[in-house]
C-alpha cells in the first residue's frame, strides 16, 4: 500500500526475549523497532533486578533505561498478556496514514475490502513469524495442523516445557479443544484443564464432571477438527458439548457428512428459534431429530423449510400466549415477564418432545382454528383494538315515551363536543382525560339526551360495576352519579323522565348481557394494554379458544396445567 516505510505512531512492537539464563520475558514497546542491542540491554537490566524489584517497579525501572514506554508481561501467570499483537489498532493505524496521503479516495465498498484484506495481511504475516520462530526452537510443533499449533507451541515455549509431549498428545487428540484450552484468556474449566493434561489425568473424566456431561459427549470430539463443526463451535466448545449430550450415543456424528447435516440444521432452527436458554431447547430437539435419521435410521434428514419454521414459531407463541391469557395477566410488569418465560421454557419443553412432522401437523390445525376464532371474534377484536367506549344501548340509541333520544357517548370527541354544547366540565381537557380513561375501561357510562329538535339539552352520568363477577348470575350495576344541563343546571322534566325511563331498561335480561359483554371486552383491552406491546390483540383475545380447538378440551385443560406446573 505505501511505496516507502512510515513511521506510525501508537503501533507496539513485541519481543519474547529467551534470556541466556533460560529465563523468558515478554516485552512490548510503542513507535520503536527491536534491535539486537536493545533486546541485549532490555535482557541485561532485567536478569540483574528480577530477584530484588516487584513485577512494576521493573516495568517502570526499565522505561527509563531505554527511555521508551514499554509494557512487561508477566508469562509466569500465562493470561491475555500472550495475546499481545494488537492486530485491529495496528491496521487502523496503517490506513489512516495511507489514507492521510491520497488524493483520490475509492468508493466504500473498496476501501472496507481494502482494511479487511490488510487485517488479514497482518495476521497472516504474524502467524508466519512465530511459526518460524517455534519452529526453530520445538521441531515438535510441526506434528499438529490446525490454529491451535501456534497456541499450544508459545504455550510450551513459556510455560514448563517438561510436559509437552502430553500436551502435544492432547492437542492430536482432541484438536478443537486446544485452542480453548492453551488460548484461554481467563481462569476457567478451559485453563483448569490444561493443568489436568500436565498431571496426566483423564481430560475425558475432568470435562465430563467439570461441564455435567457424560464422557461420551466429550469422547464424541476425538480427531474432530474445525472444518467439521464450523467456526462458531470453534469459539464455543462447552455449547458443542452441550448439544451432544443431549443426543443418544447412537445418534452422534460419525463423520463429515454427518457434521454437516449437523451444522446446517444447527444453523436454520438457531436462526428462528434464538439463542434464549428457552429457545435452545428446541434448537437442541430439531438437531436430534435430524441425525436420528442421517445417523440412525441412515437416511436423508428433513429439511426445515423457512415457511415451516415460520409456522411452529407461531404455534409456540399462541401457546405461550394461550396460558398467559388463561391466568388473566399479571398487574406487576416486572413479574409478567418472568411468569411469561417461565410458560415459554415449560412449552418448548413440550414441543421440544416432538417430530417435526408432528409439529408441522400441530401448527397447519392451529393456523386454521386461528383463523376461524378471528372470524368469529372480528367485532370484539375490532373493539378492543380501537379507542371507542362501549355503548351501553344495544340499539345505538334510545327513544323514550316522551320523545326524548338518549345517546351513549362512546369518543373523547363526543365527550369534548357534550362539553362545549353545554359547557361543563367536559369541556376541559384536564376533566375529560380522566373522563375518557374511565369509559375506555368501562367504569363510567356517560349518556347524552336530546330534546325532540335533536339538540343536545343534559347529561347523564352513571358508575358501572359488576355484580358478582366470572359468575353464572352475574349483573352489571348502573349507579347513577349526576344528571346536569346547560352550565350544570338542574335538567328539564322532559329529561328526567327520559334518564328514568333508560334506567328501567338497564335491568332487563336483553340489555344486561349486552353490558357484560362491553364490561368484559373493556377488562380485555385494559388486560391487552398492561401486557407487552409487541403480543397482537387479535392473539391476546383468541388464542385460548383456538387452543381449546386444537387439542380438545380435556387434553387442552391437561397441557394449560403441565405449561404452569414447576
Amino acid at each position: 500500500m505505501m511505496a516507502t516505510p512510515t513511521p506510525l505512531r501508537h503501533i507496539s512492537s513485541t519481543a519474547l526475549i529467551h534470556s541466556s539464563s533460560g529465563y523468558i520475558w515478554l516485552v512490548s514497546m510503542w513507535n520503536q523497532a527491536w534491535t539486537e542491542e536493545l533486546v541485549a540491554k532490555v535482557d541485561e537490566f532485567l536478569m540483574t533486578r528480577r530477584e530484588t524489584w516487584s513485577w512494576q517497579r521493573l516495568e517502570v525501572g526499565l522505561a527509563d533505561a531505554i527511555e521508551r514506554k514499554v509494557v512487561l508481561h508477566n508469562v509466569c501467570e500465562l493470561d491475555e498478556k500472550l495475546s499481545a499483537l494488537e492486530i485491529p489498532r495496528m491496521a487502523d493505524a496503517i490506513f489512516r496514514r495511507w489514507m492521510s496521503l491520497q488524493t483520490n479516495f475509492p468508493d466504500v465498498v473498496l476501501l472496507t475490502r481494502m482494511k479487511e484484506a490488510l487485517v488479514r495481511r497482518i495476521v497472516h504475516s504474524a502467524d508466519l513469524a512465530v511459526a518460524e520462530f517455534m519452529g526453530q526452537v520445538n521441531p515438535n510443533i510441526k506434528a499438529l495442523s490446525g490454529d491451535s499449533s501456534l497456541s499450544l507451541a508459545l504455550y510450551n515455549y513459556v510455560a514448563n516445557p517438561a510436559h509437552h509431549r502430553e500436551r502435544l498428545q492432547f492437542a492430536t487428540e482432541f484438536p478443537l479443544l486446544a485452542k480453548a484450552v492453551y488460548a484461554a484468556q481467563t481462569r476457567s474449566v478451559w485453563r483448569e484443564l490444561g493443568g489436568i493434561v500436565d498431571k496426566l489425568k483423564s481430560p475425558v473424566r475432568y470435562l465430563s464432571k467439570a461441564l455435567k456431561v457424560t464422557p461420551v459427549a466429550v469422547r464424541a470430539l476425538r480427531g474432530v477438527t474445525t472444518t467439521e463443526v464450523g467456526a462458531y463451535f470453534e469459539a464455543h466448545p462447552a455449547e458443542l458439548i452441550e448439544i451432544l449430550d443431549s443426543l443418544p450415543a447412537e445418534h452422534l456424528p460419525r463423520s463429515l457428512e454427518h457434521w454437516c447435516v449437523f451444522q446446517e440444521q444447527y444453523n436454520i432452527a438457531n436462526n428462528f428459534f434464538g439463542r434464549s436458554p428457552a429457545g435452545s431447547v428446541l434448537v437442541k430437539a430439531r438437531v436430534g431429530h435430524a441425525l436420528r435419521f442421517v445417523v440412525g435410521l441412515n437416511r436423508p434428514a428433513m429439511q426445515i423449510q423457512a415457511q415451516d419454521v415460520r409456522k411452529v414459531e407461531r404455534l409456540r407463541e399462541g401457546l405461550v400466549q394461550s396460558r398467559y391469557s388463561d391466568h388473566g395477566g399479571e398487574q406487576d410488569h416486572s413479574l409478567a415477564i418472568q411468569f411469561k418465560a417461565s410458560i415459554t421454557t415449560r412449552v418448548e419443553r413440550f414441543l421440544g418432545h416432538l417430530s417435526w412432522g408432528r409439529l408441522l401437523e400441530l401448527s397447519r390445525k392451529w393456523e386454521k382454528c386461528y383463523a376461524e376464532a378471528v372470524e368469529s371474534n372480528i367485532d370484539s377484536i375490532n373493539f378492543v383494538s380501537g379507542h371507542r367506549y362501549w355503548n351501553y344501548i344495544p340499539e345505538g340509541q334510545f327513544v323514550a315515551p316522551n320523545g326524548r333520544t338518549v345517546r351513549c357517548l362512546s369518543t373523547a370527541g363526543e365527550l369534548k363536543e357534550q362539553g362545549v354544547a353545554l359547557d361543563i366540565c367536559l369541556a376541559n381537557a384536564g376533566n375529560r382525560a380522566n373522563y375518557h380513561h374511565e369509559c375506555l375501561r368501562g367504569s363510567v357510562a356517560i349518556f347524552s339526551v336530546h330534546d325532540s329538535s335533536g339538540v343536545a339539552s343534559s347529561t347523564a352520568e352513571f358508575r358501572l360495576s359488576t355484580v358478582k363477577a366470572y359468575s353464572a348470575d352475574s349483573s352489571v350495576h348502573f349507579e347513577w352519579l349526576q344528571h346536569t344541563r346547560l352550565k350544570n343546571q338542574s335538567p328539564a322534566q322532559g329529561d328526567i323522565e327520559a334518564i328514568d325511563a333508560l334506567r328501567s331498561r338497564f335491568s332487563t335480561p336483553a340489555w344486561q348481557t349486552h353490558a357484560l359483554e362491553g364490561r368484559r371486552l373493556s377488562a380485555q383491552r385494559e388486560a391487552v394494554r398492561r401486557q407487552n406491546n409487541e403480543v397482537s390483540v387479535e392473539l391476546t383475545l383468541v388464542s385460548l379458544q383456538a387452543f381449546r380447538a386444537v387439542f380438545g378440551e380435556a387434553r387442552a385443560n391437561e397441557l394449560l396445567f403441565q405449561f404452569s406446573a414447576a
